[in-house]
């Protein structure tokens, strides 16, 4: 009878980690690590965007790193703690941006449209002229195609 228990419990245990493993890397994973990602939705000059939000050290470094693809009315927006002059560069970044830096009161306080894409080892950062406390990410030439200027205002829909 023990013979049998051991031999349950040998074969046992390593199904439900397989099984355990394969349900977390296999589509459930996903569902888990998509219901942590927040986004917002923004209205900028007339236009409703969809943005995820970059609020901790790991989502704001990353960024838009490796995107292949962004749809037009789509982009990130990154949350700091604190005013600031938050520089950002283009490594691993695939596709040109534009990047909007925001006031705490949702102003446009500088635009680096078209940013292009950095393949090298040493990219040059883009730094607002004001300080700010948000930084919109879209696709690049957004800004032009939509007349969207230092001093316009944006607001979060929610």
């Amino acid at each position: 009878m023990k013979i049998k228990y051991l031999l349950v419990l040998t074969l046992a245990v390593p199904l439900v980690l397989v099984l355990s493993i394969f349900f977390l890397t296999n589509g459930h994973g996903r569902e888990t690590e998509q219901k942590l990602r927040r986004f917002v939705t923004i209205n900028v000059a007339d236009k409703s965007v969809i943005a995820e939000i970059a609020n901790t050290p790991e989502k704001r470094s990353r960024g838009l790193m490796f995107i292949q693809n962004l749809p037009e009315n789509e982009g990130m927006l990154f949350i700091f703690e604190a005013e600031g002059h938050h520089s950002f560069w283009m490594k691993n970044t695939v596709i040109p941006l534009d990047i909007i830096w925001l006031d705490r009161e949702f102003s446009i306080v500088d635009i680096s449209s078209e940013t292009p894409p950095c393949k090298e080892s040493n990219c040059p950062t883009y730094s607002p002229v004001k300080p700010a406390l948000y930084v919109l990410e879209l696709n690049g030439g957004w800004t032009l195609r939509n007349n969207l200027k230092i001093g316009d205002k944006i607001s979060i829909v929610e």
